[in-house]
């Protein structure tokens, strides 16, 4: 029918435009170092921005599969006779238990690195996570928050209101706003000092914030204290010393008395007297 001819053209224009946005999947070898669920998630994704037929979608994907992974898809591709198939097939060789031991290091190492946002790493997680299949909030929490950077994991601790995955991630964000706002290192650096100057320019201090700008400039002031308690007890040991040194008996030369504290009798004085000495 006319209608529906016109119909499915304007969609295949539409369709036309938008695969212009679409960026390329990287290509799957299936190495160790490779996210097989994020590379499956990218060609899901083109999928959806551009409707095409089963088996447009696998010669799509295969094209992008090279090394082992092609060896792999060149030995099953016969078989394959749908999408939903070839994620099982592939979900069952890329991302099966023999893998788990690769990933699970993964996720042990992982650090933030400088210039890298809480939502990569968390999302980076995210994806080892689901590999694993770890659905546990604690564990993802307990390893989120050794991933992060110090300044961060340590007010998201304080927090204990904070229960699943995504409510620490949405505090994570906020926390790694208000540090690139103000500099990171502020609170640690200045103390209360810093505190009392965001809040003179109106920003808002969290109560966990400034606890801790509390405890921190409180343990500085404490080692500072027990510093200058050191130099001066050093100081008045060296006068100690210096005194000790300086007290000589004229009548024996021994240091440490004075003349009429000497144990010697005082005929030795005279006697040295008679001798010549003085």
């Amino acid at each position: 029918m006319p209608e529906d001819t016109g119909v499915n053209n304007n969609m295949a224009k539409v369709d036309g435009s938008l695969s212009k946005f679409l960026a390329k999947p990287k290509h799957f070898k299936g190495d160790d170092d490779e996210n097989p669920l994020r590379w499956l998630k990218r060609i899901n994704r083109i999928r959806k921005g551009v409707p095409m037929g089963d088996l447009q979608c696998l010669t799509m994907a295969g094209s992008y599969l090279t090394g082992a992974a092609e060896s792999w898809w060149e030995m099953v591709e016969d078989d394959v006779a749908d999408w939903a198939q070839f994620e099982r097939m592939f979900r069952a060789r890329f991302a099966g238990k023999d893998k788990h031991h690769i990933w699970w290091h993964k996720i042990e190492s992982r650090q933030q690195m400088a210039g890298e946002t809480v939502d990569e790493v968390a999302n980076d997680l995210k994806e080892y996570f689901e590999l694993l299949e770890v659905v546990d909030d604690g564990i993802r929490i307990r390893h989120l928050l050794k991933a992060l950077h110090e300044s961060i994991s340590y007010e998201l601790e304080q927090r204990a209101t904070l229960s699943t995955y995504e409510e620490v991630v949405r505090e994570a964000r906020k926390l790694e706003m208000v540090q690139s706002k103000y500099g990171r290192g502020a609170t640690s650096s200045f103390g209360i000092s810093s505190t009392v100057a965001r809040n003179q320019v109106g920003s808002e201090i969290s109560p966990s914030e400034s606890a801790s700008a509390n405890v921190q400039s409180g343990s500085l002031s404490s080692q500072i204290s027990a510093l200058a308690n050191e130099i001066q007890a050093l100081k008045i040991n060296m006068v100690d010393v210096r005194r000790s040194r300086g007290l000589r008996c004229w009548n024996c030369g021994a240091e440490g008395h004075k003349r009429d504290q000497c144990p010697k009798p005082i005929q030795a004085i005279d006697q040295g007297k008679d001798n010549g000495r003085h």
